[in-house]
């Protein structure tokens, strides 16, 4: 197997194996996906179609090492063919590796682009930013008591108001210390909005979920500790909600 290894191909052979090795990693690549596109959808997103797309997955993984491995050979192959032919540039070594060196840079260039983007969005954002993309959330959990439109208050202040949200760490991923700075300013501004709202408290009750008016009595922010407590009117004590901030990748 060796010897059949170091032994140098015919020159019209070594172009057909030149072009092969070439463009055979990226055919198998693109019909791969185009494989596993049609079994989603031939077998939609049930439980049927994600044990589709789990077998197509394996099936890809399996060609896509095969072919790592046929074209590794090939390109050996092809490099002992072109040193063994004085008459032939030793410059085409490098055509089997132009669609990975292609790839590289077509990478590079695009998270070069997607890095300044992300820079340009993080120079623009603001606390206001902040702010008016928290308010919005107020929508979410609306509900009509005694004819009154009401914020759930408690839901909108532990997922939203006091939260790490998710768009500062995923969208932004801006590091815990720029968030909190972002948070510690926000959260007074978010507490005296909702003081202006129509508030409300949930009680289960009868297999249902029924929703009366309350208000807030005080509030305190606490950013030493990351924590907001809450006295509500239909509570005895008042609520701490605590911050959390979670890490991830890049953005700790």
């Amino acid at each position: 197997m060796l010897k059949k290894l170091k032994t140098p191909l015919e020159k019209k052979a070594l172009y057909i194996q030149l072009a092969i090795a070439t463009i055979l990693l990226p055919i198998v690549y693109y019909l791969g996906i185009a494989f596993m596109d049609n079994i989603v959808d031939v077998n939609g997103h049930g439980i049927d179609g994600i044990g589709a797309a789990l077998a197509a997955a394996l099936i890809f993984n399996i060609v896509i090492r095969i072919s790592i491995v046929i074209y590794a050979i090939m390109v050996l192959k092809i490099i002992i063919s072109i040193l063994h032919y004085k008459e032939i540039s030793n410059a085409l070594i490098i055509v089997p590796f132009m669609p990975i060196i292609i790839t590289l840079l077509f990478s590079i260039y695009n998270n070069s682009r997607y890095e300044s983007q992300l820079n340009k969005e993080r120079a623009a954002y603001t606390v206001e930013s902040y702010v008016s993309e928290v308010k919005e959330r107020k929508k979410q959990d609306i509900h009509n008591v005694d004819g009154q439109m009401s914020v759930y208050a408690y839901t909108y202040i532990s997922t939203f108001v006091a939260s790490d949200n998710y768009w500062l760490s995923t969208r932004l991923q801006l590091k815990q210390s720029e968030r909190k700075a972002i948070i510690d300013e926000a959260i007074p501004i978010l507490m005296k909005d909702l003081e202006s709202e129509n508030l409300c408290y949930c009680k289960h009750f009868d297999s249902a979920d029924h929703y009366y008016p309350t208000t807030i009595e005080y509030w305190e922010y606490h950013p030493e500790s990351d924590t907001l407590v809450v006295k509500f009117a239909n509570k005895e004590d008042p609520k701490e909600f605590k911050i959390e901030y979670f890490d991830i990748a890049g953005t700790g």
